[in-house]
């Protein structure tokens, strides 16, 4: 908070915006790795392919875990869950075919683990 305020921002509770939400929305591609380092801005942002499973067109690792680890972490909130975003650059279509059944098979494993996943 004291960043936020800081630069400038105010800092207020909307407490009528509390237990508001009808869903939540999950927006998914890949994971970063960051590091950090001695020269400003004191921190890199990378993404590498440490599992050998090859990049998307745009350097993107593939790592559909990360797709798993974010939707069980909605659970918490106890609201259906719904996929708003979740794509690959492949402009010659021979990644996407993969990604895409890889991505709604673990929607099906999720909804029949009682993840209230639209």
């Amino acid at each position: 908070m004291a960043a936020a305020r800081d630069a400038g921002a105010e800092v207020r509770s909307l407490g009528i915006a509390r237990d508001s939400l009808d869903f939540v929305g999950v927006n998914y591609y890949t994971r970063a790795h960051l590091r950090f380092v001695t020269r400003p801005p004191y921190l890199e942002f990378l993404y590498r392919d440490p599992l050998r499973r090859g990049l998307t067109d745009i350097g993107w690792e593939l790592y559909p875990e990360g797709f798993t680890q974010g939707l069980l972490s909605t659970r918490r909130y106890g609201l259906p869950v719904w996929v708003t975003e979740n794509g690959i650059a492949d402009a010659g279509d021979s990644k996407r075919p993969p990604y895409i059944v890889n991505h709604v098979l673990r929607t099906a494993i999720h909804r029949s683990r009682q993840l209230n996943l639209r």
